[in-house]
């Protein structure tokens, strides 16, 4: 009802579950999605909240694979995931990775929690540092939108100007309609015609 919706608890539930099918659609993994919710989307966590973020991530998960198994080509439906960093790939007995690749595999892991960790414990600072200096009145709230939005802009233009490099755009004659899109949005900015810089075209294109 409406008057639930407004409650701050059930507010905070509908975010841990839109947080659990988030991310299980986007990289197609229903535990991560229910753990990434455990760890970031959820203040308080209990039976009932488990349970609703499990059933949001089998929905989305199913829907997902559902579009998935009908071929359709609208939009950039046809593969099993949104996000992808390669898969272990098992050709007859062999595997494409190594055994003692598994230790490079727990390193990255653990260096991966510790960049969490000290990320927490430096948005708590910061968070602590804006409510003691920043919340006090508009004019300064104001003046940090202003500041931060200068920052990513300035960061943004000037990179690809001072690490200015042109690559020639690979053939497309090989690749499938969703490649070549990609690489028809390559920015030239300033490289000669059939180069593109690869800086600029990861700062002035979308995340699609």
């Amino acid at each position: 009802t409406k008057g639930s919706v407004r409650n701050d608890k059930t507010r905070r539930d509908f975010v841990a579950c839109g947080a659990a099918a988030g991310v299980c659609t986007a990289f197609s993994a229903p535990i991560g999605g229910i753990l990434f919710a455990l760890e970031e989307g959820a203040s308080y966590w209990s039976s009932s909240v488990t349970f609703r973020t499990f059933f949001c991530s089998m929905c989305s998960i199913a829907t997902l694979y559902t579009w998935n198994s009908l071929g359709v080509h609208y939009g950039k439906i046809g593969f099993d995931k949104l996000f992808s960093f390669g898969n272990f790939v098992f050709e007859g007995m062999d595997a494409s990775y190594s055994v003692w690749e598994l230790l490079v595999f727990m390193f990255i892991g653990c260096m991966g929690g510790m960049i969490g960790a000290i990320f927490n414990n430096t948005n708590e600072r910061l968070t602590h540092w804006r409510i003691k200096n920043v919340n006090h009145t508009k004019s300064r709230r104001f003046i940090e939108v202003l500041c931060i939005s200068s920052i990513v802009s300035i960061i943004g233009f000037g990179l690809p100007f001072l690490f200015h490099e042109c690559l020639s755009l690979p053939s497309t004659a090989e690749m499938d309609a969703q490649q070549t899109e990609l690489v028809d949005r390559f920015v030239q900015f300033g490289c000669a015609e059939g180069e593109y810089h690869p800086i600029a075209s990861l700062f002035f294109t979308d995340g699609n």
